[in-house]
């Protein structure tokens, strides 16, 4: 019943009753929403049309029309290294400009900080028990195609401040892009 009014028909609804015994994933539509079988519950939400295009960032201010507010400080203002993954702290001379923000993509690859080598992020996605909704709108920073940040959720080692840093951005992310 509480489907049928999300336009869902008693056939849909058997499926995805059908599909609570199986594993997380599987999704389900009717013309307006979609059913999303998580590990613990069905997530109803509506349809979304697109993602938006990449957004090309040719200087570091550009970041602040997109909901983020940028800093730069000299090495000598020691950054606060509190575990916040809504902030940045980058190395100014690793950035290779234009940067570009999008949405993630299948077979996207990064260096989570604090770990040796590269991770895939699904698997990443998978790790931090992200759900398939949440997970279709993360969107990652890349400088030279190379990803510096998943927004919200990780910062890539490749991009921390270290013994040679000078001059870092504070990257702060604050809205909806």
């Amino acid at each position: 019943e509480i489907l049928k009014d999300e336009g869902f028909n008693a056939s849909e609804v058997e499926q995805i009753l059908d599909s609570l015994e199986k594993s997380s994933g599987k999704r389900f539509f009717s013309s307006r929403y979609q059913v999303v079988k998580d590990r613990k519950y069905l997530i109803v939400s509506p349809i979304e049309t697109s993602q938006q295009e990449e957004k090309k960032i040719d200087k570091i201010e550009d970041l602040e029309t997109l909901g983020f507010k940028v800093e730069k400080f000299p090495i000598s203002v020691v950054p606060d290294f509190t575990l916040n993954s809504e902030i940045l702290h980058v190395d100014v001379e690793k950035l290779v400009f234009p940067l570009v923000l999008r949405y993630w993509q299948e077979g996207d690859r990064f260096c989570p900080f604090g770990m040796r080598g590269s991770k895939k992020l699904s698997d990443f996605f998978i790790d931090q028990k992200v759900n398939l909704l949440e997970k279709k709108n993360v969107q990652v920073l890349c400088s030279a195609d190379k990803i510096v940040w998943l927004v919200g959720l990780r910062a890539d080692d490749r991009f921390k401040i270290d013994h040679q840093t000078e001059n870092y951005y504070k990257i702060q992310y604050y809205g909806s892009i």
